[in-house]
C-alpha cells in the first residue's frame, strides 16, 4: 500500500527523538503488493474502487491482493531521500544492483536498471505501463523526478504481460495524472569530507605525490524544475508541463584522501606501490649523448629552472584528474494532457525531451616521448633561450651555450593545461498517445503506442601528436630577445610555438593547440521504438460468471502488441583511424505478440477461507529475425485463511530476446587454432569428431590447416531468446490487533536457460576435444572432406564451409536466489501531535551468478568479491526509515539506516567455482566489513505555498572501503567501489518549493 507521508528532509539534531524508528532508504515497502489507488479514495477512509497492480493488465479489485511481491517509491519519499535524479533513487533498493554512471571513468552517462545483478538488460523499465525506449539506448533519466508520483518494482518474470526483457522484473514510473497551479522547486547539495591519512597516504609518500588534507567542501550539485498544470474545457482537459535543470561540477581523485594515488599490488599479498607516470610536471629530461648521457633531470620542485637529478618522487600520479563524480549537465522537460472526450472515450499524451552533456576526463596533455614515433630523440639546442644557464650546463656540458643539438629524451605532462576530456552528448525524446475509457460496464480498453528515439554522440579525446611537430617546439634560439621556434624562422613551420617546459607546470594552451589537440572524431549512435498495443480488460462477473463460492467475478484481460526497434551506428574516419576501431551498423528487429490473463476469485469469505484466488497468463511473440515462435505464461495464486494472513505464489516462464547488436553480428573471418581431428593421431576422440561431422572413415586421414591455422568465422548464428523460469512465494501479515502494520517475506528463485554470451572458436575446439558433446562440437562447420579450411587459403573470402563458430551464442545458465522482507508501520502518536511512520525493506540474497557450461561448476558470488566476481555481492542489505509527522504536515523529522553486509575476497573463498583453493588465499584485502550509513532529514512548511527541506545522507562521513587493484572489482581507479558504497563523503542538500 502507499505510505501516507509528506516530504520529510532530515537535520542531525533528531538522531535522538528518532533513534528507533529507522526505516528504509527512501521507499515504502508495499508488502501486500497492492499499489497507489486510481480512485479518489484511500487516506480518508472512503471506498476503493480499483487498484493498479504493476505486472498484470487487468484492473484488480481492493480486496485482491497482487500475487507477486511489489516494492514502491513514493514522489514524498524521493524528497525525503535527497535524490536529484531517477539513479539516486534506484541506488537505494535492496532488489537493485547499484549502478552510479556518475562515477563510471568508463560511463557514457547513460542509466539504466539492474535487478538482482543479473543484467541491465533483464530488466524492463515502464512509464505508466508502457516502454520507456528500447533497452539499449534506454537512460532513465529522461524520467522527470518533479512529476513522479511513486515507483513500483516488481519481482520475478512478467514477460506474459509485458513482453520480453521482464526475466528479473519490472520497475513501473507512474507520473502524476492531476496537477494544478505553478511549481518551482530548486535543490543544492555538496559533499563535505574530512581528508585524512589513510594506507593510501604511506604509499604516495614514497612517490612524492601530495595528498589533500583537512576539510573539503565540493561537487556540487544544483537542480532547479518548474511544474505548470490546468484544467480546461470545464474540467475535462488537464494539461501538465514541466522543464528542469541540472548541473554537477566534477570532483577529481587527486580531491581525496583514499584515491590520492591509485594501489597496485602486483604480486599476490605483495608490496603497494602507485601507478606512476615518468611523465610529470616536473618533466624527464635524458641527453643521449655527451658529458652527462644517459643521466636523468627534472625540474626542480620549487619552481626555479634548475634541473635536480631524477628519481621516484618526481614520478606523476596517473589517475590524479581522473573523475570520481562527472562533469555533467543536463535539461529535461515534458508535456502531458488528459482530454475526456466522452463519459466512456479518455484521450491521453505526452512528450518527454532531455539533452545530458557529460565528460569522462583523464589527464592533460603530454609532449610525448620521441620513442611513441619510433624515433631515439629530440634535438635540444644547447643555447635555448628558456634554459637557464644551470639547465644548458647539466644538458650540454662543455657544449652548453653553443649551437649545438644535443640529442634528448624528452617527456613532460602539462598541469592543468588542456583536460583530456572525452565528450558524450545523450538526447532522448519519447512521445506516447492513445485513448482509453470504459464501455459496457465491465469493459475497459486502452489502445496507444509509444515512440522513442536516442541520440548517443561520442568524442573520444584526442592528441594526434606529431613528431616533426613536438621536435620543432623543442628547438628554440633568441630573435630580438623574444624566444622563437627555429623551424619558424626558417620558414619550415610558421605556427611553431616554443615549449617553455624547463620550469615546473610549464606549457600554455597556445602550445598544446600547435601539437594539434582536439576530439578524434565522431561515432553517433541512433535507436528508435515503435511500440503499438490494444490491451482490453472486463469484469466477467458482471455477466454471472463468478465461482459459487465467491462474490467478485472472473476478470480477464486480451490484447495485442507490435513492436520494432531500430539501430543506426555511423563513424567518421577520423574516429576509425583514431580509435582503431568502429564500423557502421543499422540493423532493425521487430515482434508480434498476443496475450490473454485471466484472474479468477475462487473461494471468497468462508470458513477458514478469506479468500482463494488464482490468475494465468499466456503471451505468444514471433521476431522477424528468427523462424520460430515463442511462448511466455503465468500461473499465481493467493491464499488467505483470514484478513490478517495471506500467503502468495508466483510461477512465471519469461524471455528476453537477444538485441539487435547481438542478432546482427558481423560476419567475420579470422584466423583460429589447429583442428583438432587433424593427422594420423588427432587431438580429439572418434567420438567428438564425429559430433564436429567427421566420418569414421575420414577420422585420421584429413590434413593439417596450415600453420596450424584454421577459419574462424565470427557470426552467422540465429539466437533464440533466453528463457527464464521464475518462481516467487511468501507471506503477507496485516495483524488486526495492531491496525497499520503490514508485514511481508517473500522467496524469489529465477533461473535463465540459454543466456545470451559471447565465446571464442578457441573455447569450443578445446572443450569439445575434452567433454565430446555436441554444445561444444557443434560449432564446426566442416568441409565435405572432414578438413577445415587453412585462413590463409581464404584471406578475404567468405566461405560457406570449413570453419569453426564464434562470437554471441545461446551459452548455459544464469540464476539469482534469494529473500525479500517489508514491513510498515504507521502509529499515530497523540500525544506528540502526530504520527510515527516505520518503513523496512531487506534483500537476503542467498545465491547469484551462473554456470557458463555443462561442465563448468555453478558459481555464485554471493558474500564475495573480487576474482570473477568483481563488485562486491553482499548477502544482506536494507533500508531502515522512521518519521515523524506532524499532523497537518507543519513539519517531518525522519533518520534512515543503510545497511550493505560484509564480503569475503573471492580469493578466499575455497570455492572452486570462484577459481579459488588454498594456493589462491591472500592475507590482504581479504574482507570488506559491513557498511552502515545513517541518512537523516527534515522538512518545514512555511505556509500553504511554501515548504524547505534539509538533507544530510552519511551523516558521519563514513569512509568507503579501500582496495588495490580497484579496475579489476568496480571498473573505477580510485581505491573503492563507488557503485557500491558512498565514496564522496557527507552530502548535505538544501531544497526549496513554492507553490502558486
Amino acid at each position: 500500500m502507499v505510505s501516507r507521508r509528506i516530504a520529510s528532509l532530515t537535520l542531525g539534531t533528531v538522531l535522538g527523538v528518532v533513534a528507533l524508528p529507522m526505516m528504509a532508504g527512501g521507499q515504502s515497502a508495499s508488502a501486500g503488493g497492492q499499489v497507489a489507488q486510481n480512485t479518489d479514495g484511500g487516506a480518508d477512509g472512503s471506498e476503493l474502487t480499483e487498484v493498479v497492480v504493476v505486472g498484470s493488465h487487468i484492473a484488480a479489485r481492493p480486496n485482491i491482493t497482487s500475487a507477486a511481491p511489489i516494492t514502491s517509491v513514493t514522489s514524498l519519499e524521493i524528497q525525503q531521500s535527497g535524490a536529484l535524479n531517477v539513479e539516486d533513487i534506484l541506488n537505494r533498493l535492496p532488489q537493485v544492483s547499484p549502478d552510479n554512471q556518475q562515477t563510471y571513468q568508463d560511463s557514457d552517462g547513460a542509466q539504466k536498471i539492474n535487478l538482482r545483478r543479473i543484467g541491465f538488460g533483464r530488466t524492463l523499465t515502464l512509464i505508466d505501463g508502457q516502454r520507456v525506449a528500447t533497452n539499449i539506448g534506454l537512460d532513465i533519466n529522461i524520467i522527470p523526478v518533479a512529476f513522479l508520483e511513486r515507483i513500483d518494482v516488481l519481482s520475478g518474470g512478467a514477460s506474459a504481460a509485458y513482453g520480453s526483457d521482464a526475466v528479473a522484473g519490472v520497475v513501473n514510473f507512474m507520473l502524476k495524472k492531476e496537477f494544478t497551479g505553478f511549481q518551482v522547486s530548486g535543490n543544492y547539495s555538496l559533499y563535505d569530507h574530512y581528508n585524512q591519512r589513510t594506507i593510501v597516504q604511506p604509499v604516495a609518500d614514497k612517490y612524492g605525490i601530495g595528498s589533500p588534507d583537512g576539510q573539503a567542501w565540493d561537487g556540487g550539485r544544483g537542480d532547479f524544475n518548474a511544474a505548470w498544470g490546468g484544467k480546461f474545457a470545464d474540467g475535462r482537459l488537464n494539461v501538465r508541463a514541466f522543464a528542469d535543470y541540472r548541473r554537477t561540477e566534477p570532483v577529481l581523485y587527486k580531491d581525496r584522501d583514499f584515491s590520492a594515488c591509485g594501489l597496485i599490488q602486483s604480486t599476490t599479498d605483495g608490496p603497494l606501490s602507485c601507478q606512476t607516470s615518468t611523465y610529470s610536471k616536473y618533466g624527464y629530461f635524458s641527453p643521449q649523448s655527451g658529458d652527462n648521457a644517459g643521466q636523468v633531470f627534472s625540474n626542480a620542485k620549487n619552481g626555479s629552472q634548475t634541473f635536480v637529478t631524477r628519481d621516484q618522487t618526481y614520478a606523476y600520479n596517473s589517475y590524479q584528474d581522473y573523475y570520481l563524480q562527472r562533469q555533467d549537465e543536463r535539461i529535461n522537460g515534458g508535456l502531458f494532457l488528459n482530454y475526456d472526450l466522452t463519459d466512456s472515450v479518455e484521450l491521453y499524451g505526452s512528450y518527454l525531451i532531455s539533452s545530458d552533456t557529460s565528460y569522462n576526463q583523464f589527464r592533460t596533455s603530454r609532449l610525448y616521448s620521441p620513442s611513441t614515433f619510433g624515433e631515439s630523440a629530440y634535438n635540444i639546442n644547447c643555447n635555448n633561450p628558456l634554459m637557464s644557464a644551470q639547465q644548458q650546463q647539466a644538458l650540454c656540458g662543455s657544449l652548453a651555450g653553443t649551437g649545438a643539438l644535443m640529442p634528448t629524451e624528452v617527456r613532460y605532462q602539462f598541469d592543468s593545461t588542456a583536460q583530456l576530456k572525452d565528450y558524450y552528448l545523450n538526447e532522448n525524446q519519447r512521445v506516447s498517445a492513445g485513448f482509453r475509457g470504459k464501455v459496457w460496464d465491465a469493459w475497459h480498453y486502452d489502445v496507444g503506442g509509444v515512440y522513442a528515439r536516442f541520440d548517443k554522440t561520442y568524442k573520444p579525446a584526442f592528441e594526434n601528436p606529431v613528431y616533426q611537430t613536438q621536435a620543432d617546439s623543442l628547438n628554440v634560439v633568441n630573435v630580438n630577445g623574444t624566444p622563437t621556434c627555429a623551424a619558424k624562422v626558417a620558414g619550415t613551420s610558421p605556427n611553431c610555438v616554443p615549449a617553455n617546459i624547463f620550469v615546473a607546470n610549464g606549457g600554455s594552451q597556445s602550445l598544446v593547440n600547435f601539437y594539434e589537440g582536439g576530439y578524434g572524431g565522431t561515432q553517433e549512435q541512433v535507436g528508435v521504438l515503435w511500440d503499438a498495443t490494444v490491451n482490453v480488460n472486463g469484469d466477467l462477473g458482471r455477466y454471472g460468471v463468478t465461482s459459487p463460492l465467491a462474490k467478485d467475478g472472473l476478470a480477464v484481460a486480451f490484447g495485442a502488441e507490435y513492436r520494432k526497434d531500430m539501430e543506426n551506428n555511423t563513424v567518421d574516419d577520423a574516429f576509425v583511424s583514431n580509435a582503431g576501431y568502429g564500423s557502421n551498423f543499422k540493423a532493425s528487429q521487430s515482434v508480434k505478440e498476443g496475450y490473454i490473463e485471466v484472474q479468477a476469485p475462487l473461494v471468497q469469505d468462508k470458513p477458514f477461507v478469506h479468500l482463494l484466488s488464482a490468475q494465468g497468463g499466456y503471451r505468444w511473440s514471433k521476431y522477424d529475425t528468427n523462424p520460430d515462435t515463442f511462448t511466455t505464461w503465468k500461473i499465481e495464486g493467493t491464499y488467505a485463511p483470514v484478513p490478517d494472513v495471506t500467503l502468495r505464489t508466483s510461477y512465471n516462464k519469461a524471455a528476453r530476446a537477444p538485441n539487435i547488436y547481438e542478432n546482427n553480428q558481423a560476419i567475420d573471418f579470422t584466423s583460429g587454432g589447429p583442428d583438432i581431428c587433424a593427422g594420423s593421431n588427432p587431438t580429439a576422440s572418434l567420438a567428438a569428431c564425429q559430433l564436429t561431422g567427421v566420418t569414421a572413415a575420414q577420422y585420421g586421414h584429413i590434413k593439417q590447416c596450415d600453420d596450424n591455422a584454421c577459419l574462424a568465422r565470427q557470426g552467422g548464428f540465429v539466437l533464440d531468446p533466453e528463457t527464464a523460469h521464475t518462481l516467487t512465494y511468501g507471506a503477507v501479515l496485516k495483524p488486526s490487533f495492531l491496525p497499520g502494520l503490514t508485514l511481508s517475506a517473500d522467496r524469489y528463485l529465477i533461473m535463465i536457460d540459454s543466456s545470451i554470451g559471447f565465446n571464442y572458436d578457441d573455447f569450443y575446439s578445446s572443450s569439445c576435444a575434452l567433454f565430446a558433446t555436441a554444445y561444444y562440437c557443434s560449432h564446426f562447420s566442416r568441409n565435405p572432406d572432414g578438413s577445415l579450411t587453412s585462413y590463409d587459403t581464404v584471406r578475404g573470402g567468405t566461405p560457406s564451409t570449413g570453419f569453426v563458430t564464434y562470437g554471441n551464442t545461446n551459452n548455459y545458465k544464469t540464476f539469482a536466489e534469494g529473500y525479500d522482507f517489508q514491513a510498515q508501520y504507521l502509529l499515530p502518536v497523540a500525544e506528540l501531535g502526530g504520527h510515527l511512520d516505520f518503513d523496512f525493506n531487506g534483500s537476503l540474497s542467498t545465491r547469484t551468478g551462473g554456470q557458463d557450461t555443462p561442465n563448468s561448476l555453478a558459481a555464485s558470488c554471493v558474500g564475495y568479491f573480487g576474482p570473477r566476481c568483481n563488485q562486491p555481492f553482499p548477502a544482506w542489505t536494507h533500508n531502515l526509515r522512521g518519521t515523524y509527522m506532524r499532523d497537518g504536515g507543519a513539519y517531518s523529522i525522519s533518520l534512515n539506516w543503510r545497511h550493505i553486509s560484509g564480503v569475503t575476497n573471492a580469493a578466499n573463498s575455497n570455492d572452486p567455482a570462484l577459481g579459488a583453493s588454498a594456493s589462491t588465499r591472500v592475507t590482504t584485502f581479504t574482507y570488506i566489513p559491513s557498511y552502515d550509513y545513517f541518512d537523516v532529514a527534515v522538512g518545514y512548511m512555511v505556509n500553504d505555498q511554501i515548504s524547505l527541506r534539509l538533507t544530510v545522507n552519511n551523516l558521519t562521513d563514513k569512509m568507503p572501503p579501500i582496495v588495490a587493484n580497484s579496475y579489476n572489482i568496480s571498473l573505477a581507479r580510485s581505491n573503492t567501489i563507488p557503485q557500491v558504497y558512498d565514496a564522496l563523503g557527507r552530502m548535505v542538500q538544501m531544497g526549496f518549493t513554492v507553490s502558486f
